[in-house]
């Protein structure tokens, strides 16, 4: 099974910084773990004693890659209506 990580850490993102250059826009950072209830107790916020150490980017889609790699996977599975 081909698996794509969700959440690749920025010190490893910045590696492709060439290639990333084109889509960094589109990209969502990760900054905190956790929310807590508001002060007012009328929804959350960001717990700001929850930070990541390192920031966390949300992977782009790829579908290049996902097309190419669904040649590869066959499915068995039989629907019978």
């Amino acid at each position: 099974m081909l698996i794509f990580p969700i959440f690749i850490p920025k010190i490893l993102f910045q590696r492709e910084a060439s290639h990333v250059e084109g889509f960094a826009k589109e990209c969502a950072v990760v900054t905190h773990y956790r929310l807590k209830a508001s002060p007012d107790g009328k929804g959350v916020v960001v717990d700001e004693d929850a930070a990541w150490k390192e920031e966390l980017i949300v992977r782009p889609t790829s579908e290049p890659s996902s097309g190419y790699y669904r040649n590869w996977i066959k499915s068995y599975v039989t629907f019978r209506f």
